[in-house]
């Protein structure tokens, strides 16, 4: 399977199996910060990712950054990273590799 295919597949399913509670849109550009962040704009999440990285670093940021969207409610405590963010990272990870692409068993 081509990485332009699991990309799209990626996105469709974290849109499908863990939506966010606003309109949601993945860019790949060289990122000002990091491997990719998170921005909410005109009330629409903004989730850039990092053209500058190798396809799984990228993929790791996207299910990363897919956390915030689940958690950014607006009122966030000073802490990057809370609580509810870590629960929700794992969860995406663990669904994730059972997905495994819709290919048959896990990824490795």
């Amino acid at each position: 399977m081509k990485k332009k295919t699991m990309w799209i597949l990626t996105i469709n399913w974290l849109k499908r199996e863990f939506p966010p509670r606003r309109k949601t849109y993945v860019r790949t550009a060289s990122a000002e910060r990091d491997a990719g962040y998170t921005a909410l704009n005109n009330n629409k999440f903004i989730v850039i990712v990092s053209g500058d990285f190798n396809f799984n670093t990228r993929m790791d940021t996207l299910l990363h950054e897919w956390a915030h969207c689940l958690t950014w409610f607006g009122a966030e405590d000073t802490t990057v990273h809370p609580g509810e963010w870590g629960l929700s990272h794992a969860k995406i990870l663990r669904a994730f590799e059972k997905w495994n692409y819709g290919q048959p068993g896990e990824l490795p």
